[in-house]
């Protein structure tokens, strides 16, 4: 028995109305109703593969206040990987400096990006690398991968680009959720660090006090204050972690 080839996808234009108004929706309500970040990712994954019949999607937020993209894999439930890229750095960091979309065929010029794409499971060369950005700033990049028998038409590519406009909309959401939690906690701390140093007056708690507090803020990997002398700029106490 011959082997049937797959349906062409039709026109957008062919579609009925009623059924572009289901299929508008149901991806607005998915998007919308996400009750945390990781469902949210999950959601966007399924969509751009059942809307683009791609291979496979990685998706990297940004965090600005490391300033990189942090890739989010669907192996591990959507959380965040140790695999990371600056703003200019791979496909993703190139696409998120310049928040236009990039299409390529061969990720010869992107051996850091194939290595993180590899590493994650999709072998694959033909990649659609679009923007997630909301009022100009940044908040991520969406990486759909396409077999190389069939590619990736211009109709799917604009479909995409504009599907992610509304994505951006619902990640900004847990962005601005994540940020108003993140001033609330440094607000906290603060005044738990103000209560704690009025308490002592002893130099060397103070600083473990300050230092402590800082890593309860942000994920440092090595931190250290430095008390100088005045006048000779010379070290006199310092406490150091990492």
């Amino acid at each position: 028995m011959e082997k049937s080839e797959p349906a062409e996808t039709p026109s957008y234009r062919a579609i009925p109305k009623e059924i572009k108004n289901v299929v508008f929706s149901t991806i607005f309500r998915d998007l919308h109703n996400a009750s945390n970040l990781h469902e949210l990712l999950s959601n966007i994954d399924r969509i751009i593969q059942e809307e683009s019949g791609s291979l496979a999607v990685l998706i990297s937020t940004y965090d600005p206040y490391r300033e990189e993209l942090i890739y989010h894999s669907p192996q591990s439930g959507f959380t965040a990987t140790d695999f990371k890229l600056r703003l200019g750095e791979g496909l993703a960091g190139k696409v998120a400096a310049s928040q236009a979309s990039l299409y390529v065929e061969d990720l010869g010029d992107f051996g850091l990006s194939k290595l993180i794409h590899e590493t994650l499971g999709v072998h694959c060369q033909r990649v659609l690398a679009i923007p997630l950005s909301r009022r100009g700033a940044v908040l991520g990049v969406i990486e759909v991968f396409f077999t190389d028998r069939r590619g990736v038409s211009q109709e799917i590519q604009d479909y995409l680009n504009g599907l992610s406009h509304q994505i951006a909309i619902a990640l900004n959401y847990f962005k601005r959720s994540e940020q108003l939690e993140r001033k609330s906690l440094e607000e906290e701390k603060l005044a738990e660090v103000s209560q704690r140093i009025s308490a002592s007056l002893d130099l060397d708690e103070l600083l473990d006090i300050i230092i402590d507090a800082v890593r309860s803020l942000i994920p440092y990997d090595a931190a250290g204050i430095y008390l100088l002398e005045k006048h000779s700029l010379e070290i006199q106490r310092m406490v150091v972690y990492g």
